[in-house]
């Protein structure tokens, strides 16, 4: 009995004793890490979500990181009021509220309502119809850059994962570089475990996801930059 509650202890202590060690590691990591961040972005930026609530939810760290820039301009495009459970005028109120909250003008926010992306896990958004608010929000606000999901969607949602078929679709046909898009950024989905693992997750990330490849050097984020005029879509 003694001989198992001793094992039991000595494996508490080594779990803890590797969780401090990644954390130290992740710390060393990020602290020795040089070159470019979000803050470095420049331009207007276009984030492109599917319902009221996506931009806190999963962006608001990088809604947040890009809010402390002075040389960067960020614009919201929803491609729903979020009415799947009827409450989509509750919801356009709630996104304008939480934008101004991360520091989007009302101003540069669009929510968009039609019939053909209806908010629903079984709804089949077209891909057309989300390229025509796309190429008319890049145009009317000039964007420079894009930031949307990526293939997974984060959360899986079918919604969500439209929106990058139809992103993938226009970077593969060059309408976006013809449009003046230089970059377009995902957000990297993560693992149901990760996901709840709290702040465990943030040493993880550090040491263990992708880097970013820019234009002048590397960032540790959960961005991705997926498509680039200098570095064509791979």
């Amino acid at each position: 009995m003694l001989l198992a509650r001793s094992n039991m202890y000595l494996l508490v202590l080594f779990v803890l004793l590797l969780l401090l060690l990644v954390v130290a590691l992740s710390w060393l990591r990020v602290k020795t890490a040089a070159g470019t961040t979000l803050k470095d972005l420049t331009g207007r930026i276009l984030l492109i979500t599917a319902h009221p609530d996506d931009e806190c939810m999963f962006f608001a760290p990088t809604v947040l990181s890009l809010g402390s820039s002075v040389r960067a301009e960020l614009f919201l495009l929803c491609l729903s009021e979020g009415n799947y459970y009827g409450e989509g005028r509750v919801r356009k109120k709630e996104l304008l509220h939480s934008s101004a909250i991360l520091g989007i003008s009302g101003t540069n926010v669009e929510i968009v309502n039609d019939e053909e992306l209806a908010d629903g896990p079984r709804e089949e958004w077209s891909e057309s119809v989300i390229e025509n608010y796309i190429i008319s929000a890049v145009h009317n606000c000039t964007i420079s850059r894009i930031i949307t999901f990526d293939d997974h969607g984060v959360s899986g949602h079918p919604n969500h994962i439209a929106i990058h078929r139809a992103v993938r679709r226009m970077c593969e046909s060059e309408k976006l570089a013809a449009a003046g898009i230089q970059e377009v950024l995902l957000l990297q989905s993560t693992s149901l475990l990760r996901k709840y693992i709290s702040f465990i997750d943030a040493a993880w990330t550090s040491l263990f996801h992708r880097s970013v490849s820019m234009h002048h050097g590397r960032e540790f984020c959960p961005l991705a930059l997926w498509y680039s005029v200098r570095h064509p879509l791979g």
